[in-house]
């Protein structure tokens, strides 16, 4: 049962896109692994007989432990990273989001350090881990390589009068990079999939309002924490006292609190068990306090449907939300409308309908699309969508990364900036790079270094080619046609190898990452014709002007020492190389050193002094590695495929396998999102 992500989107402005169409239609609560609907819509099917809350599968010790894997994590470039702390931050969250659920018996634990990297062995160890290697991913999971987020095996057996409790889980994440992880959160991806592990299947195909479980999903605005369907789920398999925070009431006299509470929830009303709050204070259970109608500031949970149009949103969302990309006359939309993370709720509308649904002095304003398909499978026309848009105060005013100029300006908080007549609408940013989102990178392009424009973040990693100001992801600015670290506006430089350089006034104030000293070998470093005194070099070349068994040091220096891989073999950081240049995780050289460039390298002119080569992708074509030279394309750390020698294996990039014993239960995602997640 894979989740590949919902059908569809289109982009409303520069740093959102709108997840697709739910299926409307499917209104079931939640589901067991034993009733799970795929993708498709299917319903599954184990063969066991009769499948409820009294019969299906799960853990009859209600005491679970998980291993997890800290060693094997996705790394290199400013997307896709997961650094032990953060790993380990987002382990501790996942587990804490199943076991606050108020009313269920489970436990589950942190066992500690995972002992295996096993998926699908039934071997006494329910193993958590990160597969980074797109080999290792076919040769244990099969296939959905590009499709899957995270995938969970949970086998069991048919028995009577019940099925037998679960045996083992396993749960991989892909961390092969095909997927940005900046889009998607690693912890939604988790909860859903160790949802899987202790029982619950998909309730529906397209659900993402009211279910984590969601059979469709993965992109950012599916929740982090368990919703109300999820709870109630694992409730009916783990069943505690009734009456808890949350749990589902007919009156207030079922519920502890003595509050029960009625609320729409995706688009149907739901009602639970809350307690009161003071409005601005945490509730918990992955709840929010807000007020409700007859009921005062109560907690609710955080996708209930409370704001009007006008309103601050997010959470709570908005009364009568738009579903998916279904956006028009009759439902509201919640969208940022400043620098500090504040939302408010919009009248949805078409343009085509003119004007259709929006209050007196207000205009309807179509998403920004560049063709049809960003319309969701609508009508792009004028760079507007016809079928879907929002009302807008003051004839027009223009949201966040749509066109403004002289007869349209932008709404409060943001600044139209363009050649004078025409432009966008864009956040400004401080000197301390205060002011954008997290999706956007703070540019100083005002001729100082005082104010600076919030432009949308690409996805460029570090050292990846770029074409202009958004082809880099957050952190990263693109100079030179080359994506490089910032180390200014609360960025820094990730390798010890590399040093912090201004590009002075001309830059803009700011500043990037530069490499410093490594080593070198192979006989190649040793400057024979490239005019450097012995003892003085270039720090740039890395260590192409020293002596064998030297580096030249942040000074020009030669000292002793190098790095302990040879040019051309995988590595972490500069100081890895013998040579002193470690690119896109492959120790390289200059271009005009003997040899030059080979098979599988481009030579960047303007990178460094002479040149440098650069690995080339060898993602779709291994050929590109010079397979009789010792080449092999494989994985680096940097989430490159790249040709490098001294790799056993590769990478076997273009095979897969099908593991058809176990039907795995998947959280996938088709298409990248990027709109900022409300939280």
């Amino acid at each position: 049962m894979l989740r590949p992500s919902r059908p569809g989107s289109f982009s409303l402005v520069a740093a959102v896109v709108v997840a697709g169409l739910v299926a409307g239609n499917d209104a079931r609560a939640f589901a067991f692994l034993c009733n799970g609907i795929d993708a498709e819509g299917s319903v599954a099917n184990d063969d066991c007989g009769t499948c409820n809350a009294n019969t299906a599968a799960r853990w009859d010790e209600l005491q679970v432990d998980f291993r997890f894997d800290d060693n094997v994590r996705p790394g290199g470039g400013a997307a896709g990273t997961e650094s032990l702390s953060e790993w380990q931050t987002h382990q501790t969250q996942t587990i804490a989001n199943w076991n606050n659920v108020n009313g269920q018996s489970l436990l589950i634990r942190d066992a500690g350090a995972a002992r295996s990297r096993e998926f699908g062995v039934v071997n006494g160890e329910n193993s958590i881990f990160w597969i980074t290697s797109r080999g290792e991913f076919s040769q244990q999971v099969g296939s959905g390589i590009d499709s899957i987020l995270g995938v969970t095996l949970a086998p069991y057996n048919c028995g009577s009068p019940r099925r037998d409790g679960i045996i083992d889980a396993d749960l991989v994440m892909n961390g092969t990079g095909s997927f940005n992880w900046d889009a998607t959160s690693v912890v939604s991806t988790m909860t859903h999939e160790m949802g899987h592990a202790i029982g619950l299947g998909h309730p529906c195909v397209d659900c993402v309002n009211t279910s984590i479980m969601s059979a469709t999903g993965g992109g950012p605005d599916d929740s982090d924490v368990p919703l109300f369907d999820d709870e109630e789920a694992v409730r009916a398999l783990y069943p505690g006292d009734p009456g808890g925070l949350g749990t589902a009431c007919t009156s207030d006299g079922s519920c502890d609190a003595n509050r029960c509470v009625t609320v729409p929830i995706g688009g149907i009303t739901r009602s639970f068990c809350s307690q009161t709050c003071t409005l601005g204070s945490a509730c918990p259970n992955g709840m929010v306090c807000a007020t409700v109608a007859g009921e005062g500031a109560v907690c609710v949970f955080s996708n209930a449907g409370l704001a009007a149009p006008g309103d601050a949103c997010g959470p709570p969302g908005c009364v009568d939300e738009c579903v998916g990309s279904d956006i028009g006359v009759g439902c509201n939309v919640c969208l940022p409308v400043d620098n500090a993370g504040n939302s408010q709720c919009f009248a949805g509308c078409a343009p085509r309908d003119g004007d259709a649904g929006c209050g007196n002095n207000e205009t309807c304003v179509g998403f920004q699309c560049s063709q049809n398909s960003d319309c969701g499978g609508g009508t792009c026309s004028g760079g507007e969508c016809q079928n879907a848009g929002v009302c807008l105060a003051g004839g027009g005013s223009a949201l966040r990364g749509q066109a403004c100029g002289s007869d349209v300006g932008c709404v409060d908080g943001l600044a139209c900036v363009g050649d004078g007549t025409s432009g966008v609408c864009l956040g400004l940013c401080t000197s301390t790079g205060t002011g954008c989102l997290q999706s956007e990178n703070c540019l100083f392009l005002f001729g100082d270094a005082q104010q600076g424009a919030c432009i949308p973040a690409g996805r460029g990693g570090e050292g990846d080619a770029c074409a202009d100001f958004d082809g880099c992801a957050r952190g990263l600015i693109c100079l030179d046609g080359q994506c490089n670290q910032r180390c200014d506006r609360g960025f820094e430089c990730a390798s010890s190898s590399q040093t912090c350089a201004s590009l002075g006034s001309s830059g803009g104030g700011m500043s990037v990452c530069t490499p410093i000293a490594g080593g070198e070998g192979e006989g190649e470093g040793e400057g024979e014709g490239e005019g450097e005194p012995a003892g003085d070099c270039e720090p740039l070349r890395g260590n192409f002007g020293c002596p064998q068994g030297s580096s030249c040091n942040g000074n020009g220096a030669c000292v002793p020492g190098e790095g302990p891989t040879g040019t051309f073999g995988l590595c972490d950081a500069n100081t890895d190389c013998s040579g002193g240049l470690c690119v896109n995780g492959v120790c390289t050289r200059p271009c005009d050193v003997a040899g030059g460039c080979p098979s599988g390298f481009t030579c960047d002119a303007a990178a460094i002094p002479g040149g440098l080569c650069r690995a080339d992708s060898c993602r779709d074509d291994e050929d590109l590695c010079a397979a009789a030279d010792g080449f092999t394309c494989t994985y680096t750390s940097a989430s490159r495929y790249a040709c490098a020698k001294g790799v056993s294996g590769g990478c076997a990039c273009s095979s897969s396998t099908t593991n058809d014993a176990i039907a795995p239960l998947g959280l996938a995602l088709l298409g990248l999102l990027t709109r900022r997640r409300r939280r």
